[in-house]
């Protein structure tokens, strides 16, 4: 009975990790070491949890714990080597990914943590000779596609880095996280719009994701600023034109001087009108469904500071 409820409570701390509520899984993972505390089972998805919630010191402690019970476990090599990483500490990562991988040398996660480490050790073409080596023994995972994405914008590979997260997309279109990337993607190649668009669907799918609203607040001032752009041309235009034709007629009778002047006042009070309005503007010719979205992703920024 005590090892059914044992793997009862590790299976629903699996299961509420894929669903990204941590705190949850992180309670029956506790409950799972309180029944049996010699399993490194309870130990190691408390780690993750852990992890999840960017707390990096208490998930190395339930890793290192989980691996003095079971000190060959490829998977708590990659836990603790995930947790070094997150708390800054880059070369003992590597070691402990290395660890991992000699563990289970054919195993793409193990490979796939290698190439983070690698990649956040600045080591980027040994990063992604690793990162293909997991794609080909694991093609139908996304997230090998993702890291290839990410090392390859750390390059500034930007349509290399653009297919890759687009090819873990057609295999995940349902991961947030994925959006999310494409999104960041977008916004170095300078495509405002279609990254509003990538991180408004982020949002859509996972409301909690604080990255994603703050890309697509950045991407929204980037796109709003080149309306503001558009919009004081068009008004020099305007002006340009209306100076030209107040010179051409100078001379003439006086209602086309003032006509003239008048159409200059009437350009700059109109474009000074667009401008004030640009940013709902700018909404409206992308998407009717940004507008709300922003408004929403300003009130929870605007909460959280």
């Amino acid at each position: 009975m005590t090892d059914k409820a044992y793997h009862a409570h590790l299976d629903r701390a699996d299961l509420l990790l894929d669903l990204g509520r941590a705190g949850e899984a992180l309670s029956q993972a506790r409950q799972a070491i309180a029944v049996n505390a010699e399993g490194s089972g309870g130990w190691f998805e408390a780690s993750r949890a852990f992890l999840a919630m960017n707390q990096g010191e208490d998930a190395l402690e339930y890793a290192e714990a989980g691996l003095a019970r079971a000190p060959s476990s490829s998977w708590g090599h990659r836990l603790r080597s995930t947790a070094l990483s997150q708390v800054g500490r880059h070369v003992e990562a590597l070691e402990a990914a290395d660890e991992a991988l000699s563990r289970a040398p054919q195993e793409p996660l193990a490979m796939r943590r290698r190439a983070r480490c690698l990649y956040l050790l600045d080591r980027d073409e040994e990063a992604l000779s690793q990162v293909d080596e997991a794609i080909a023994l694991d093609p139908e995972n996304p997230y090998g596609y993702s890291l290839r994405s990410d090392v390859l914008l750390y390059l500034e590979r930007l349509d290399a880095s653009e297919a890759a997260i687009r090819e873990g997309l057609a295999l995940a279109p349902e991961r947030a996280d994925l959006h999310r990337r494409l999104g960041e993607v977008l916004r170095r190649q300078r495509r405002n719009g279609e990254a509003l668009l990538a991180f408004r669907d982020a949002i859509v799918m996972d409301p909690t994701d604080r990255r994603a609203k703050a890309g697509f607040e950045n991407a929204t001032a980037l796109f709003y600023r080149s309306v503001g752009i558009g919009l004081f041309l068009l008004m020099l235009l305007d002006v340009g034109l209306a100076c030209a034709f107040y010179a051409w007629t100078g001379g003439w009778a006086w209602w086309i001087r003032w006509g003239g002047t008048g159409l200059l006042l009437v350009s700059a009070v109109w474009t000074l009108t667009l401008e004030e309005q640009g940013v709902k503007i700018g909404m409206d010719q992308i998407d009717e469904r940004l507008w709300p979205i922003w408004m929403q992703v300003r009130a929870d920024l605007k909460r959280a500071v």
